[in-house]
């Protein structure tokens, strides 16, 4: 998984930007959408509804990791 390194020490921070995500096609003047814990860098010239799906497919994996962090090992370390 590609990561954004931003300097938290720094007056004016610039984003280390992988190369990864350049030859993925996130290039030239990308928006941001913030909200209360996440950012969302669409893909230039992506379609709403594709970024709605792939939001809808993150959140489902995130809900499922919550769900097996929260259940409890049995005996033998294992999720009920």
């Amino acid at each position: 998984m590609p990561k954004i390194n931003v300097d938290p020490d720094e007056k004016y921070p610039r984003p280390y930007w992988p190369q990864e995500l350049k030859d993925d096609g996130y290039v030239g003047e990308l928006t941001l959408k913030p909200n209360a814990c996440v950012v969302v860098i669409p893909k230039p010239g992506v379609k709403k509804e594709d970024i709605a799906k792939s939001l809808r497919i993150l959140a489902a994996d995130y809900q499922h990791q919550a769900d097996m962090e929260n259940k409890e090992p049995d005996k033998e370390g294992k999720g009920k």
